[in-house]
């Protein structure tokens, strides 16, 4: 259930009578670190957004409660003045590169390509470290802090920078040693979140994007939705659902999803350990944890051939987002059902039902995505090893093992301005 709690007198805590400095703008700042949200809630509360649930108290409450291995967490509340004006959300993770990327690729058509598919997984076997993630590795977007009015944003990207200069010192001095600071998804627009971490020495990197479909405000129903696709878009969404027509999709209540969980976190597998690069594995415990938490504001979608459940997936009613969140289906049921395609078209029908202004549909599959008329977010991440030689060679190292992705965005709506399909590359 969501934590409920009463903030303590700062005088009878003595919270802040050590707390670390920060300055920012000729202003002072101080800031307490809790390792856990059981402490921190009090505080955190009081200065959390009101529309994000991935940096309120709620669901990293469940996270906390149903973490991957080898992640652990540090909460950062800013004060000024004695009030908390600021909240810094961070998580610390071991990273081992064999681990995380898929080398299952194609076969070498020749020696040369033999030996640079050998080196690659050599030099993924040698990297393993530990790391600060300012932000949510389980999620695309923009959740790593949040201040209040009382801070401008300039000044509160300053206190963050700042802040992971010092956590990574502090940290350093306990048993973990993180090597690499990585603070992650900012929209590339956003130009002095960019400038201040790039003037620490931070080295800027652009993964794949998030992929988005804004909700246009005359979509009214589903078939709105169609009729401003093509014709050749349109037949193919009425393909799809009419051969999912046989599977039976319903909203899952917290009771059903327990009763179902080793099934959903069966499922949940089967697709990502398919994933070219994963950092973690979910808890088996993660969904139940997060409907606990998030009430209704969790959705969570079974899809049922006869009493057998085939697949599932998840949203973050998230402000004015509907975020599209983990899933998982039998592969079987991809082919003669299209049950992946069918799932994305369920989130546009239930973003337009809840009436969310935007589907945030993250990372992956860019193109059956952009099919269905998501557009892609381009997002800066910013990386800082320890030491000079490798944080300058960290942006060739990235582009070295990251997985090569080559994708055409689909136009599936009519365009009065004739714009056609075009091709990306990640490489």
């Amino acid at each position: 259930m969501p934590m409920t709690t009463h903030r303590p007198d700062l005088q009878m805590t003595g919270l802040l009578a050590d707390a670390p400095v920060l300055r920012a703008g000729g202003r002072t700042f101080q800031y307490t670190v809790f390792r856990s949200m059981k402490e921190a809630a009090p505080w955190w509360q009081q200065a959390e957004p009101a529309d994000d649930h991935f940096l309120k108290t709620d669901y990293l409450s469940a996270l906390a409660a149903a973490a991957p291995d080898n992640m652990e967490f540090r909460y950062v509340v800013v004060w000024q003045k004695g009030h908390p004006v600021g909240v810094i959300y961070t998580q610390l993770m071991h990273f081992r590169t064999d681990k995380s990327l898929n080398t299952a690729e194609p076969r070498p058509v020749c020696t040369i390509q033999a030996l640079l598919k050998l080196f690659k997984s050599y030099m993924a076997r040698k990297i393993a470290f530990d790391g600060i993630v300012c932000g949510n590795l389980l999620v695309t977007g923009e959740h790593a802090f949040h201040f209040t009015d009382a801070v401008l944003p300039a000044r509160a990207v300053e206190l963050v920078a700042a802040c992971l200069d010092q956590l990574s010192e502090s940290i350093s001095r306990e048993a973990r040693k993180p090597a690499v600071v990585l603070a992650k998804d900012f929209p590339v627009q956003q130009r002095k979140i960019a400038a201040s971490f790039v003037r620490r020495q931070y080295q800027k990197a652009t993964f794949q994007p998030n992929m988005v479909l804004p909700i246009r405000p005359h979509w009214q129903t589903f078939d709105d939705y169609l009729a401003d696709m093509t014709s050749k878009y349109r037949v193919r969404a009425r393909r799809a659902r009419k051969k999912a027509a046989r599977l039976k999709v319903r909203e899952l209540s917290l009771a059903e999803l327990q009763t179902f969980s080793e099934e959903v976190y069966r499922l949940y597998k089967n697709i990502a350990e398919q994933a070219d690069f994963n950092a973690f594995l979910l808890h088996p415990d993660y969904f139940v944890r997060v409907k606990e938490h998030l009430a209704d504001h969790f959705v969570v979608t079974g899809w049922f051939d006869g009493e057998q459940l085939v697949g599932f997936n998840t949203a973050v009613r998230n402000g004015r987002e509907l975020d599209a969140h983990f899933l998982g289906y039998d592969p079987a049921y991809n082919p003669g059902a299209q049950i992946y395609l069918n799932m994305l078209y369920h989130l546009i029908e239930l973003a337009i039902t809840l009436g969310s202004e935007r589907l945030v549909l993250g990372r992956t599959a860019l193109e059956i995505k952009s099919s269905v008329g998501a557009e892609p977010e381009e997002m800066n991440c910013f990386l800082r090893h320890r030491s000079t030689l490798p944080n300058a060679l960290l942006p060739s190292l990235i582009d070295y093992l990251e997985p090569r992705v080559e994708w055409v965005q689909r136009r599936p709506f009519k365009d009065p301005s004739g714009q056609g399909e075009r091709r990306n590359a990640r490489v």
